[in-house]
């Protein structure tokens, strides 16, 4: 059962290139459907996205920390095995568990550290520079829609945008209380969506984005959707 523990060096270095794996993954991947799991109710809240997009930082700075206690405890190896075959031997069952379990809150409050060290960065980083280059080394190439949406949509916008980009979270985030809103099936062109969902959600004013291109984009007021 401690047969992890006894071979700690190793161990470390498992866990740490793992996580390395799995960091790497998650940097060029999409991490929304990680927020929608720790949302409420399966929902994505726009802060908790925030939150996950550090996830790929902390994994590989835990794997670093990893690497390094493995490479730093090799030469004790032979006394960290000898020292978890005696508590084998001695520990009963439940006591074996119990070293198991706040092992595994040891991993969980480290990472929990360096959530903190990984935020803390970030702010240490941003610090010179104002919310409008922020917004715009967050959304790249989507910058000039942001720019748009604020100078011509009202706060009190409700707006539907087809875009294959997962950045509806980010926009009614960064640009709330505006709301925006994608139609379930992503295929379906803005001029054939049902007007009856267009009613639903009150749609007044559509959001179309070249996926090839997003500085290419249609911006169009719809206010007769709510109307009708």
């Amino acid at each position: 059962m401690l047969i992890l523990l006894r071979f700690l060096p190793l161990t470390s270095l498992i866990l740490g290139i793992s996580f390395l794996i799995l960091g790497l993954q998650l940097a060029y991947s999409d991490v929304t459907w990680l927020a929608r799991i720790a949302g409420q109710a399966g929902s994505l809240n726009p802060k908790i996205l925030e939150k996950a997009r550090l996830m790929p930082a902390i994994l590989m700075v835990t794997a670093l920390e990893g690497a390094c206690f493995s490479f730093l405890s090799l030469p004790y190896r032979r006394r960290i095995q000898q020292y978890f075959e005696l508590l084998e031997r001695n520990f009963e069952w439940k006591q074996k568990w119990a070293v198991l379990l706040f092992s595994g809150y040891g991993l969980i409050g480290l990472m929990g550290i360096n959530f903190g060290t990984v935020a803390l960065a970030q702010r240490v980083a941003s610090l010179g520079f104002s919310d409008e280059e922020l917004v715009a080394a967050d959304f790249g190439e989507h910058h000039a829609v942001i720019e748009a949406l604020k100078e011509q949509t009202p706060e009190t916008a409700r707006i539907l945008i087809k875009t294959r980009d997962p950045i509806k979270y980010l926009l009614n985030y960064h640009l709330f209380p505006r709301h925006f809103f994608t139609y379930p099936n992503q295929e379906t062109s803005l001029a054939a969506v049902p007007l009856k969902w267009l009613q639903k959600h009150a749609i007044t004013w559509t959001l179309e984005i070249r996926n090839d291109d997003p500085r290419q984009f249609v911006l169009l007021y719809s206010q007769s959707f709510g109307d009708k």
